[in-house]
C-alpha cells in the first residue's frame, strides 16, 4: 500500500517536471521539453509497420525522361501573406455529396503545383478536392511553406469549394515528399493520413500523432534509396503511426510516366 508522504512526493516530482518543461519550452530555441515529457509520460506503441512488393505499377520502360505540364489547363489561385504574393492551384471536387475531402499536393524540387494536379487530375472526378500550392522556392522550406502558409492555402481554397476540414489529406513526390512527412510527423498540422512518393523523414522529435502513412518507393531509386526510405519507415513506425511502405521492383526516381496510377494507390489508401 502506498503512504500519503510517497503519493505526495510523486505528485510535487510530477509538478516539477512540467514546470520545468514549461520553462525551457518557452525560451527560444530550447529543447522540444514537451515532447519529452510527453513521450516520458505517455511511452508510445509502435505502429504496424507493411511491407508490399507492388511489381504491377513499375510501367513500361522509358526511352526519355521528358515531361512538361500543360500550361493553360491550371490556373493559379493568387494571394498575400505576410506582404509576399503567393500561388497555388486547384481542382475542385466533381460530384462530390456534401462536403468534398480535399487532397494537399506538394511539388517536386523546381517543380509547380501544376505537374501535381495533372498527375491527380483523374481523383476530382472522385469527388475529390484537389489543391496544390506552389513552394517559396525551388525546394520547399519548413518555415515561409509550413503549416501556417498551408493553413492559409486552405482558408483560400475554401472560398473556391467549401470542403470538409476533417477530412484533409497530405500527398508528396520527392522533395515535396519530404515536405509532407515533416508536416505529419514533425508538426500538428491537421491531416488524416499521409501519402508520399520517395521521401525520407527530416530530423526531428516527432509529435507522435496517429496518421496513417503510405510510402511508395522504387528499388532503383538512386535519389532516395531503398535503404533509407526503409529507414524513414521504420522511424515514422517508431512515432506510433501504421506505416506501408510499398515498394516498386524495377521502378526510379521518375513520377511522371506512373503518376496517374501512384495517385489512384494513394486515394484508395485515404479512403479506405
Amino acid at each position: 500500500m502506498v503512504s500519503g508522504g510517497l503519493k505526495a512526493l510523486v505528485k510535487r516530482t510530477l509538478a516539477l517536471l512540467i514546470l520545468a518543461a514549461l520553462v525551457v519550452q518557452m525560451r527560444p530555441g530550447g529543447w522540444d521539453a514537451m515532447a519529452w515529457l510527453r513521450s516520458a509520460l505517455w511511452p508510445v506503441e509502435p505502429g504496424v509497420l507493411t511491407v508490399e512488393m507492388r511489381p504491377d505499377l513499375a510501367g513500361p520502360v522509358l526511352k526519355s525522361y521528358d515531361y512538361v505540364p500543360p500550361k493553360n489547363r491550371f490556373p493559379p489561385h493568387r494571394f498575400e501573406i505576410g506582404g509576399e504574393v503567393r500561388q497555388f492551384y486547384a481542382l475542385p471536387a466533381r460530384g462530390a455529396e456534401g462536403l468534398p475531402p480535399l487532397v494537399i499536393l506538394l511539388h517536386g524540387a523546381g517543380r509547380d503545383g501544376r505537374a501535381m494536379l495533372d498527375m491527380w487530375a483523374n481523383i476530382a472526378a472522385k469527388g475529390v478536392f484537389l489543391v496544390a500550392p506552389d513552394a517559396s522556392g525551388a525546394q520547399w522550406n519548413t518555415g515561409t511553406d509550413g503549416p501556417d502558409f498551408l493553413a492559409d492555402v486552405l482558408d483560400e481554397a475554401a472560398a473556391i469549394q467549401p470542403f470538409d476540414r476533417n477530412r484533409v489529406y497530405l500527398y508528396g513526390h520527392s522533395a515535396g515528399a519530404n515536405m509532407a512527412l515533416y508536416l505529419g510527423n514533425c508538426t500538428d498540422f491537421p491531416v488524416r493520413a499521409v501519402a508520399v512518393h520517395a521521401g525520407v523523414l527530416p530530423d526531428c522529435p516527432g509529435t507522435a500523432a496517429w496518421r496513417p502513412q503510405l510510402i511508395q518507393i522504387g528499388d532503383r531509386d538512386e535519389s532516395f534509396p531503398l535503404v533509407a526510405v526503409e529507414r524513414a519507415a521504420q522511424q515514422i513506425s517508431a512515432l506510433g503511426s501504421p506505416v506501408t511502405l510499398r515498394v516498386i521492383p524495377g521502378h526510379d526516381h521518375w513520377f511522371y510516366n506512373i503518376g496517374p496510377a501512384l495517385a489512384d494507390e494513394a486515394w484508395a489508401f485515404f479512403a479506405r
